[in-house]
């Protein structure tokens, strides 16, 4: 069961269509009476889900690498020049750790710029094309494009925590 929860089709695809599903089934439940269209419209507040797991990813990120940036220093103060060869395998993986975690910083800064720029998009899409006189959603680009579009970057974003975590666990 374990290697499920850790496998890529979980990751991937069971994690951000439970997300979904877990967002319809609230949406429903708030209103009473038959399911309509707008209940299923739930792919903008994931594409913002997405965004804010990323944000929230990337502060831990950001901390992990200020704690490696401070054991780096720690280590370089307090072992004498004359003793440094020896922790040259520590100092090598400190500073892997850091340079990796500065590039996850970078990346995720740049995916939470494109995902607000994709849903910037997904709204002018839902306003211009997505939407009936009446307001309703229409089925492909109020529904159905929202949603695929939001859980690729909710994959994306299970991907990135992943990577995240398999980078500091393994240092």
């Amino acid at each position: 069961m374990t290697s499920f929860f850790l496998s890529p089709v979980f990751r991937y695809c069971v994690f951000p269509l439970i997300g979904m599903l877990f967002r319809i089934c609230v949406k429903c439940q708030e209103k009473v009476g038959p399911i309509a269209r707008e209940e299923m419209a739930v792919g903008l507040e994931m594409m913002k889900d997405a965004i804010l797991m990323l944000v929230t990813l990337m502060s831990e990120r950001f901390v992990e690498s200020a704690k490696t940036g401070a054991s780096l220093r720690r280590v370089l103060e307090t072992t004498p020049p004359n003793e440094l060869s020896a922790r040259v395998g520590v100092l090598t993986g400190l500073l892997g750790l850091r340079d990796t975690l500065t590039d996850q910083l970078f990346l995720g800064g740049e995916s939470i710029f494109v995902f607000f720029v994709v849903l910037l998009g997904l709204l002018q899409i839902k306003n211009r094309i997505g939407s009936d006189g009446d307001g309703r959603p229409k089925l492909l680009f109020g529904i159905i494009l929202p949603i695929v579009v939001a859980l690729g970057a909710q994959a994306w974003v299970a991907g990135y925590f992943s990577d995240a975590y398999g980078c500091i666990a393994s240092n």
